[in-house]
């Protein structure tokens, strides 16, 4: 999405499951989002250690490294991107999230995209 200020949005998509994420990146694209998508925690942190990203739709349960393992790497090197965890472990997973990942919101899968355009709208008022 464009932003006021004429930025685009930047959205890294982390998700095991190749057809979610790659149904969910062409919904926001559509969107004039811009996004990237990695398929394991390793890949997200090279990612995100080579470009900047805005926001992070990351899954709990991924290869290599968890989701919440990632997101405690992503702090401790200081990066600025907010994290919003979309899983399908409903309740106990964000029980957890909420005790484990400084995270700015959790969304149980299935993702509906209305619920999260709103939550991303929340995140950034002043750029969608």
């Amino acid at each position: 999405m464009i932003a006021k200020n004429g930025k685009v949005l930047r959205i890294l998509i982390v998700d095991d499951e190749v057809e979610f994420a790659q149904t969910l990146a062409m919904r926001l694209e559509l969107r004039k989002f811009q996004i990237g998508i990695a398929h394991s925690g390793r890949a997200a942190l090279d990612i995100m250690a080579q470009e900047s990203y805005d926001l992070m739709l990351l899954d709990l349960k991924i290869p290599d490294i968890g989701g919440l393992e990632v997101v405690g790497i992503l702090r401790d090197r200081g990066t600025s991107a907010r994290i919003i965890v979309v899983s399908g472990d409903g309740p106990a997973g964000e029980e957890q999230v909420k005790l484990e990942a400084p995270v700015a919101s959790y969304m149980a899968k299935p993702v509906e995209l209305n619920a999260l355009l709103k939550n991303i709208s929340l995140l950034f008022p002043d750029d969608v």
